[in-house]
């Protein structure tokens, strides 16, 4: 209960009186848990699991975006050295994007995971130097290019020579929300420059147009891509509905919880040297691999895929929001399932050699894939909500959810206020909370009672919360 500036009789007045019936804000998606217990049925990749929950009980970030990440590093890995052909040839690599708010840890989950990738990148990238500084000493000709694994800020004109110069792959990481404003013509007088981005995707032949020779002719390239991003920064981007309708956002992956997790100081007496060594030691075998292996289905793994992809075909014919996406959904599983068998059996093969793990995907592989999938479904018909959603009914949700969270039964102006600035939508100016409170007002959630000047004379907005919002 708030220091409330009401007078008794003030507030006894409009808590008992008639309240209408609570008119539905937009509908909200409610999301599932991450089925962790899924990794746990696999044979195998029971130590996943319990990867994914020390790094979020540690760093206190959701479940979700460890595996996200953990899959992305994954997906770094192993693009272009492992493959299936279904109706086509499907790749490893992976574009999954976080819409998370401010807090949630993206930052500190993105730089633990992809350490070892950057360390791995630098270590490749002395040993060039090293062998530059040979050559010239030398006097030998040296043709290689600078190696680079990872990018966090990259535009569409750059991305191809740099697959091109880095053995054709490349993974972008980052959660400075770049990656989309450039995708939209941020720099190309607000053109959507999407094509390359979608081609090395699926691994399209891509011609490199530059003027230097070491541009010339092209590359059958692949990235991987791993972003964090904020709600408001992501629906915000101009020209979303280009990027919507040409099949860009489709190839995502997406992860959007409900709320920000509670904070709390990282114990590090919590940290478990065997988990931290064995995420060390799986970590550097995946930026090793080597070799390249044509994957098949074993025939209970085929069956079940075939079955999971007719469901969905069926099921997308009544949904216009999400079918291009849903369309999608067997594929996201079988790429999953392909990281998921590396990992399975990662530990078991010599020096990196791809070409010796089990050239079949099992059914219990496939069938966990498949169920992170139907769960990661909610998660997207989030974000595409997201982009269609007012900002003002972004924030009516957010300050339904903060009273009901607190279970308040009446608030000031102020304290709302401050409760919620950090949500990018209001974080500027109160003047934003005007029209979702009169929403709110107007739809019976809560009710504006008498002002009342505080001792420096200044008015005070406040208002009760309809009994009827706890029934």
């Amino acid at each position: 209960m708030s220091n409330n500036i009401l007078t008794t009789l003030d507030t006894d007045i409009a808590l008992h009186s008639d309240w209408p019936e609570l008119i539905p804000l937009e509908q909200t998606t409610e999301l599932p848990e991450f089925p962790i217990e899924a990794l746990r049925q696999v044979s195998g990749l029971d130590w996943l699991a319990e990867l994914l929950e020390y790094f979020a009980g540690l760093y206190n970030f959701p479940i979700e975006m460890a595996f996200a990440n953990l899959m992305g590093l994954a997906a770094t890995g192993s693009q272009r050295h492992i493959k299936i052909n279904i109706d086509g040839v499907l790749n490893s690599n992976l574009y999954l994007l976080m819409v998370y708010p401010s807090g949630a840890g993206k930052s500190i989950s993105q730089n633990r995971i992809f350490k070892p990738a950057h360390d791995y990148e630098q270590q490749l990238q002395q040993d060039y130097r090293d062998r530059k500084a040979q050559a010239e000493e030398a006097q030998e000709e040296f043709t290689e290019t600078m190696p680079q694994i990872v990018t966090q800020d990259i535009t569409p004109q750059t991305l191809i020579p740099v697959v091109r110069n880095n053995h054709g792959k490349i993974s972008i990481v980052s959660c400075e929300d770049s990656l989309f404003p450039n995708l939209a013509g941020l720099y190309n007088k607000g053109n959507a420059v999407t094509g390359a981005f979608k081609s090395l995707y699926s691994g399209e032949y891509l011609s490199v147009n530059r003027k230097s020779e070491d541009y010339q002719g092209g590359i059958f390239g692949l990235a991987s891509a791993c972003i964090a991003t904020q709600p408001v920064a992501f629906s915000c981007i101009k020209n979303f509905d280009i990027l919507s309708g040409d099949g860009t956002l489709s190839r995502f992956l997406y992860y959007f919880p409900e709320e920000r997790p509670p904070q709390h100081r990282r114990d590090r007496r919590r940290n478990d040297k065997a988990q931290e060594d064995l995420f060390e030691d799986i970590a550097n075998m995946l930026l090793s691999i080597n070799g390249e292996l044509y994957m098949n289905f074993t025939k209970a793994a085929e069956t079940l895929w075939e079955d999971y992809h007719y469901d969905v075909q069926v099921e997308s014919q009544d949904d216009d929001t999400l079918r291009p996406y849903r369309r999608r959904l067997p594929e996201f599983a079988v790429r999953l399932a392909l990281n998921l068998h590396i990992l399975k059996h990662l530990a078991d093969i010599p020096a990196g050699d791809i070409t010796e793990l089990p050239p079949e995907l099992s059914e219990d592989v496939v069938s966990a894939a498949i169920e992170i999938v139907r769960a990661n479904e909610a998660h997207a018909r989030k974000v595409y909500g997201l982009i269609e959603t007012p900002a003002e009914v972004r924030i009516e949700q957010k300050i339904i959810n903060w009273i009901t969270r607190q279970r308040r039964e009446q608030f000031t102006r102020n304290e709302l206020y401050h409760s919620v600035k950090r949500s990018s939508e209001i974080a500027c100016k109160t003047s934003n909370l005007d029209t979702p409170l009169l929403e709110l007002q107007n739809q019976g959630y809560i009710k504006q009672v008498n002002q009342q000047a505080d001792k420096a004379g200044r008015p005070r907005e406040s208002y009760v919360v309809n009994p009827k919002l706890y029934a």
